[in-house]
């Protein structure tokens, strides 16, 4: 791909994120934004909930208007247009035909898992919103993960790029997207060649106050349970959760009711003996894309572009054992460690 496409259209499922980070990728790469539901309220008088609950396909014919009208925009603009899309996109076929035949838009699809997912909505039902229309079904949970991950395969299919969002804000998803649609195949290694500036000042940044997982391998099983004496099976029984992932059950470190580490308090409890995970922050692969994600990582954690020198190549091993780090599941602990798994 020459330049930036004419238009970029972030898809995904909902609550992943998709119009923070296109506001986000406006600021980097200039453009207009828009977003299609705002759209189809604006054009139709009723937000896209209320159109679906009048009948999907009346949604969906109000849906591929819009994308339609945007398609047309994006040939007259100057420069980029940048448009985030409903969850359901990718189930329109007239939509995606339209897509299909202008052959002028990029389709990004943000990835994050039918768990989070599925958090995320029950997250915004209970403030008000309820579940969305397409849920209304005897088992919504069952429902959407089925959705999800028939909408997942279908996503990565037709899109151009995709990005992983699980764990990161808009400005660092936007700064991904930038660096793929501006400089695609490029190496990202020599930004940090030299070394980055890192010392962790244990403020908690990376442990407290927002959903996440940390998962466990078995060496950090092993050395957990060591260092607070205790049984591996109980060990699990008091402090992990299982997180469901690409299909299977991965063992995570469960959060207190404010979204803290189990192990926070005031400090890190078990930091001599802190998972894979941990230890490697920040140098992860997803906070490494580009510069400008290193930027927005450094505008957050405090000790992330401070401190003492990190040469490029521990950061390279760092990514290599997150890379190479093996997540217990519940098979491993049953066949392996022959740990009886209780729900």
């Amino acid at each position: 791909m020459s330049g930036k496409p004419p238009l970029l259209l972030i898809c995904g499922p909902k609550h992943c994120g998709k119009t923070s980070a296109g506001l986000a990728l406006k600021e980097i790469l200039g453009g207009d934004f828009v977003d299609v539901d705002a759209l189809i309220e604006e054009r139709e008088g009723l937000t896209a909930r209320a159109l679906y609950r009048r009948g999907r396909t009346l949604f969906q014919e109000a849906e591929s208007r819009a994308v339609s009208s945007i398609a047309a925009r994006a040939k007259e603009a100057d420069g980029v247009l940048i448009a985030a899309a409903g969850g359901g996109l990718i189930d329109n076929e007239a939509a995606m035909e339209t897509l299909a035949e202008d052959g002028r838009a990029l389709i990004v699809y943000l990835e994050v898992s039918s768990a989070v997912a599925w958090r995320r909505i029950e997250e915004a039902a209970k403030n008000g919103g309820g579940l969305p229309a397409f849920l209304d079904t005897e088992n919504p949970k069952a429902a959407h993960a089925a959705l999800h991950e028939r909408r997942a395969a279908a996503y990565r299919e037709r899109a151009g790029i995709t990005i992983d969002a699980e764990g990161k804000n808009p400005r660092q998803i936007a700064a991904q997207i930038a660096a793929l649609v501006t400089e695609p195949g490029q190496s990202l290694k020599p930004f940090y060649r030299n070394g980055l500036r890192f010392s962790c000042r244990r403020c908690s940044f990376c442990c407290r106050a927002g959903p996440g997982f940390v998962f466990l391998s078995g060496d950090d099983l092993y050395n957990i349970a060591k260092k607070l004496d205790m049984p591996h099976h109980e060990f699990i029984q008091v402090y992990c959760r299982w997180i469901d992932w690409d299909g299977g059950a991965r063992l995570s470190l469960k959060e207190k009711t404010s979204l803290d580490c189990i192990f926070w308090k005031d400090g890190c409890l078990i930091y001599e003996a802190r998972p894979v995970q941990c230890r490697t922050y920040p140098f992860w692969e997803s906070m490494l894309g580009s510069e400008e994600v290193w930027l927005c990582t450094t505008e957050e954690c405090p000790g992330a572009g401070s401190g003492s020198l990190v040469s490029g190549e521990y950061i390279e091993s760092c990514m290599e054992l997150e890379r190479s780090t093996r997540i217990l599941t519940k098979k491993d602990l049953e066949y392996e460690w022959r740990i009886q798994v209780t729900e």
